[in-house]
């Protein structure tokens, strides 16, 4: 008993913060180390962001629909690289209302295979808590509803309230949704949506020594 509550006193107090320190490759702490001590600091810079700081304005180039836009240059952790990059992060209020169905995540197959076990051997459909099984065929957004992938579509979106159509192709996506349960997880989906044909792109430079001397 006294082990139990052991355990769960210490789940109690790692399930607010996802436990998320102990996630974090040390790579990453240094650089939101670094981030912290120097707000202004980055490692590496968009093309729209060349020669600008924190805070100044930007554009990027290419519709509203393919991410193009006016925004400001923002510093961030990108953890897949463990570097702080400074990018053009797009300020204008963009909204695509694409009436995909919630729900039919499919979580992982650790989860999944405990799952089974479960009700192989209790019988119980009541033990069935996680979603195991991919929706086919994979729902689609309603500017690709009854359309095929690769198929041209035209997505209509609002751009700071006033409305805009684009044309895009209609693309498979996976779609992703974290949660946390004996650990932090990844639920993944499949679907359909329209997408821009060349959404724009974010090419990185190095910072120079020199702009890491003067910002």
């Amino acid at each position: 008993m006294f082990k139990l509550l052991k355990c769960l006193a210490m789940l109690a107090m790692c399930v607010p913060n996802f436990c998320r320190a102990d996630l974090i490759s040390p790579q990453v702490q240094a650089a939101q180390e670094r981030l912290r001590a120097n707000p202004n600091t980055f490692d590496r810079f968009d093309t729209y962001c060349a020669g600008k700081r924190p805070g100044a304005l930007c554009t990027i180039a290419g519709n509203t629909f393919a991410g193009g836009g006016k925004g400001v240059c923002t510093n961030a952790i990108n953890e897949s690289k463990s570097s702080i990059d400074l990018s053009c992060v797009r300020s204008e209020r963009v909204e695509i209302d694409r009436k995909l169905p919630a729900g039919g995540f499919v979580h992982d197959a650790d989860l999944c295979a405990r799952q089974a076990t479960i009700i192989a051997t209790e019988d119980g459909q009541e033990n069935r808590r996680w979603n195991c099984t991919p929706e086919h065929p994979a729902p689609a957004d309603r500017f690709c509803r009854g359309k095929a992938v690769g198929s041209a579509c035209t997505a209509e979106l609002s751009r700071e309230g006033s409305m805009e159509k684009h044309a895009g192709v209609c693309t498979a996506a996976t779609e992703t949704e974290n949660f946390y349960y004996q650990g932090r997880r990844l639920a993944k989906r499949e679907v359909i949506k329209c997408e821009p044909g060349q959404p724009a792109k974010h090419i990185y430079a190095p910072a120079s020594w020199r702009q890491k001397l003067f910002r």
